[in-house]
Order: structure tokens, then sequence, then C-alpha cells
């Protein structure tokens, strides 16, 4: 053979032997096809893009995982794609995890605030509540008391007492005369408008007489003043009367005014 023809037999032969090596590291520097694993990553960090709350909720997360599929993506084999590619969508789903997380955390924030705001306004209507029974609870005092005075009662340690002396009733008698029955009216009607109170009747005389004349007569004035408050619709539960007889003077017996002091009824108006 001629010098050209060696030289064009031996390049064919070096062309067709460096051709497969110039293939293998042409397909050595193409980027892997696209794995399952990169699939699912890229589907997760969709997710992330498409909502709006998880980029918002969580930005860390979101970037992280954003740089990790991006990672993936440009590796130049399978095993090193499969690797990132499941960083990627682990990160993915933490971003998912922690926004949720975060909204939850704000909305229990949301709800703890209505509640305060449920609880001071409940506060406040308690507190306006209570001042109001309080007020109420003044009137009635002031009410109470206004009344009282009407009745000319003094108040003592066992109740307020009021006294119905000798000359509200005939002499040596149970007959209630028109000053008395003045009296009982105006007792009964407070009887009516507080019904949380009793009375207590009690009769009293002085010495003059017979022991068992005197008990009998206070007796009988008791009774006297307990139907007076019967026919005004006071009810029998409420009242009780008891005559005492001499048995407890006021003043001395000594006098003519000590005796008209011990001839009396006495109310003693209680809490039942």
């Amino acid at each position: 053979m001629t010098p050209s023809v060696l030289f064009t037999y031996y390049s064919k032969r070096y062309l067709m032997l460096c051709l497969p090596v110039v293939f293998v590291l042409a397909g050595c520097a193409t980027k892997p096809v696209a794995t399952a694993s990169l699939v699912q990553a890229r589907s997760a960090y969709a997710k992330i893009q498409a909502d709006s709350s998880i980029s918002t909720n969580a930005p860390v997360a979101s970037y992280e995982a954003g740089q990790a599929l991006q990672r993936a993506e440009q590796a130049t084999d399978v095993p090193t794609q499969e690797h990132l590619a499941y960083i990627a969508e682990r990160k993915a789903q933490i971003a998912v995890a922690d926004a949720e997380k975060s909204m939850a955390e704000k909305e229990v924030q949301l709800l703890q605030k209505e509640k305060d705001k449920v609880l001071l306004k409940s506060s406040e209507q308690e507190a306006e509540m209570a001042k109001r029974e309080a007020d109420q609870v003044r009137q009635q005092a002031k009410q109470l008391e206004a009344e009282l005075a009407e009745l000319k009662g003094k108040q003592t340690e066992r109740g307020i007492v009021l006294t119905l002396g000798d000359v509200f009733f005939e002499t040596g008698r149970a007959t209630l005369m028109p000053g008395g029955l003045q009296a009982i009216d105006k007792l009964a009607n407070f009887l009516k408008k507080n019904t949380d109170r009793g009375a207590l009747i009690e009769g009293h005389t002085d010495s003059v007489g017979t022991a068992e004349f005197n008990m009998h007569l206070s007796q009988r004035r008791a009774e006297a003043v307990r139907d007076a408050l019967l026919a005004r619709g006071i009810g029998a539960e409420r009242i009780t009367a008891k005559g005492y007889g001499e048995s407890y003077p006021v003043a001395s017996n000594g006098t003519a005014e000590g005796r008209q002091l011990n001839r009396r009824v006495e109310i003693v108006v209680v809490k039942q």
C-alpha cells in the first residue's frame, strides 16, 4: 500500500475506536432521567407554591425545600438524584407541617383573645349586677327604715319592737281602741311588704290585781292584736301571741306613771 492509503486506513480505524469512548463520555455528562423520587419531590414542592398560606406561615422551611429540590434537579447520577429528591420531599412535608402548626397556634391565640373578651364582658356584667343588687339592698334598707320610723319601732337585740300602750285598749279589757287599730293597720301594711318578717306579740300588765287576772288579761290583749292582723290578711304562721302578765315590768309599779308603762303589748318584728 502507498503511504496515503495507509494513512487513510489507520485514520478510519482510529475514529472507529474513539467513537464509543466519545459516546460514553457524552453519556456521563448528561443528567439522568427524572426518577419517581424526583417526581414526588416536585409534586410536594408544587403544593407549597400553590398554597400561599404555607409560604406565609413557614417561610424558612419553604425556602429550604425549594433549595433542596434545585440540588436534586442538578444531580448528575441516579443515586444522588434520589437521595436529594428524598431530602427535598421531606423538607416540603416539614414546611406543610410547620405552616399547619403556626396556623393552629394563631387560631389558639385568637380563641384565647375572644375568650378573654367574653370573660371580661362577663365580669363587667357580674360587677354591674352586684352593684344593682347592692343599690337595691340599700334602697330596701332606706324604705324599711322609713316604714319603721312611721311605726315608731325600736331596734333591739331581739328585733324591731313596737309598743302599744295601755291607751290603745279599753281600761281593764282587751278591746282595741281606734288609735290601736290605726297602729295595727300600719303594722299589717309593713308585714305585707316584707313577707320575710313575722311578729311575736307579747302582752304585759302592771301588778294591780291578782296574778291570775293579769296573766289572763295580757293573753287576751296579745290575742286581740293577733286577730286584728289576721283580719288584715297576715298569715297565722307568721304570728305568735303570748301573755306574760306582770312578770316583765319595764318600770316601777310603785307609781302611776310606772304602772301605765308596764301595761303594754309589745310586738317584736323578726325575720322568719
